[in-house]
């Protein structure tokens, strides 16, 4: 299974990027080899439909799930329609979450419950 991981550059000690649709780049690393494939995020400079335009980016490379920190009501629909399962990314940069994600110690979003903050990225406020 493929996870993509938002990040800022390409790296393992990359920061993560704490958005999902505008993300910098996304790392690629399949389950069977802990060796990222580093794309470039073709929607970062999207006017609008970002979120949405990067699920089907990542879908079309075949991720099943996605750490990050922010995920906007778009993208989250179009998460939860991909069957793409959202972990909630810790401060740090790549290999810290990869390994946490190794360990389940990342917090799984719930896309489907109404009324979740999907886009309360690491240490956010409420508003």
């Amino acid at each position: 299974m493929k996870t993509a991981f938002t990040v800022q550059a390409k790296g393992p000690d990359a920061p993560m990027d704490d958005r999902f649709g505008r993300a910098t780049v996304y790392a690629i690393i399949d389950d069977d080899s802990d060796d990222p494939n580093y794309l470039e995020n073709p929607s970062l400079s999207s006017s609008s439909g970002a979120g949405p335009a990067s699920v089907e980016f990542l879908s079309r490379h075949g991720v099943r799930k996605v750490v990050t920190g922010n995920v906007g009501p778009k993208a989250a629909r179009a998460l939860r329609a991909a069957g793409i399962t959202v972990y909630r990314a810790q401060r740090g940069n790549l290999s810290e979450n990869l390994a946490a994600l190794q360990a389940n110690t990342l917090e799984r979003i719930d896309l489907e419950q109404p009324g979740s903050s999907p886009n309360r990225g690491p240490d956010r406020a409420r508003s």
